[in-house]
């Protein structure tokens, strides 16, 4: 996946989310790029790769809460909230 530079992100915060992306499965990577960099609707990329409608959206959301995670951790910043309880949840480590 070659993602080109946003304008808006710096060469460090484009590189910080390029090591995140790194943790991504191929499927979430493909789905955020379409969304992101492609500017395609969930619809047009549920069409694209086979899924319903709420199943690209729920595959979207998790790439994005598993970015969040990522992000935050490099940042030394504590994850808290929904993002948290799905990473804990997905990692083993809830109680």
């Amino acid at each position: 996946m070659l993602l080109k530079k946003p304008a808006s992100l710096s060469q460090e915060q484009f590189g910080l989310l390029c090591e995140a992306l790194a943790y991504l499965s191929d499927k979430q990577k493909a789905v955020i790029e379409m969304r992101f960099w492609q500017d395609m609707s969930i619809q047009e990329i549920a069409k694209r790769i086979g899924l319903s409608w709420q199943s690209t959206d729920a595959l979207i959301e998790s790439a994005i809460n598993h970015l969040r995670v990522r992000l935050l951790q490099h940042a030394g910043l504590p994850v808290r909230g929904k993002s948290a309880k799905i990473y804990q949840l997905k990692n083993g480590l809830a109680a």
